[in-house]
């Protein structure tokens, strides 16, 4: 996993691999991290705009049950159909949960389906490409949630810091932590544009199928 050893084994990870395996920690840390600490954090930042315990509820849930659909929908799509493109998908939902703004109620809700959508679809896939970069199942998941739980106390912790005084208009406002984030995440999203993310596990497990359905056939043309 670590890329020593020799190259001709299978488990030796080139350098081009571990730098889209650096991208992935990253964007996976950074990414959860942040919808982790936003659905911690939902009601502090809707309550000072006006908005009640029940909305502020409803929006954390809407994200996490969009998200859990729309991984539900697009893991057979990913397993059947879309099998070897796991990295584009990554380019593709980074940039997108980056740029979105709330504006009212309506648009809140909408922001939240489509950050559920993106974030929790984006989540096995990123898993499953560390693991075709690493050759490593446990090591690599296990790295990736690291970095998820680092990178959601690191939030929780500056954007409450970053609450406005009572002074302020409205009182106690997130509007600092949020700016925070977006920053924070607008500047990650950005080295995603240079993950390759070859597939070479997959690869490989194609090419000894193919030996293998090869093997056998001549086998049977010998019979």
């Amino acid at each position: 996993m670590r890329g020593r050893g020799n190259p001709a084994e299978p488990t030796y990870m080139t350098v081009r691999e571990r730098i889209d395996f650096a991208i992935i920690i990253l964007e996976f840390g950074a990414l959860t991290g942040v919808v982790n600490s936003f659905s911690i954090l939902t009601a502090q930042f809707f309550e000072p705009y006006g908005y009640s315990d029940t909305i502020s509820g409803l929006m954390g849930a809407t994200l996490l049950l969009v998200g859990i659909v729309a991984a539900g929908i697009t893991a057979p799509l990913y397993d059947r159909v879309l099998t070897h493109h796991l990295g584009l998908s990554c380019k593709i939902l980074c940039p997108i949960l980056a740029v979105l703004k709330p504006h009212n109620t309506g648009a809140l809700f909408a922001l939240m389906a489509i950050m559920g959508a993106t974030s929790l679809t984006m989540l096995p896939v990123a898993l499953e490409l560390a693991v075709e970069l690493t050759r490593n199942a446990d090591g690599s998941s296990a790295i990736l949630w690291f970095a998820c739980n680092l990178f959601g106390i690191i939030f929780v912790l500056v954007e409450g810091a970053l609450r406005a005084p009572d002074t302020a208009n409205p009182p106690e406002n997130m509007r600092r932590a949020l700016i925070f984030q977006g920053a924070f995440i607008c500047g990650t999203t950005v080295f995603v544009a240079a993950l390759q993310g070859k597939q070479r596990r997959r690869e490989m497990d194609e090419l000894r199928m193919k030996e293998v359905i090869q093997q056998d056939n001549s086998e049977r043309s010998l019979t």
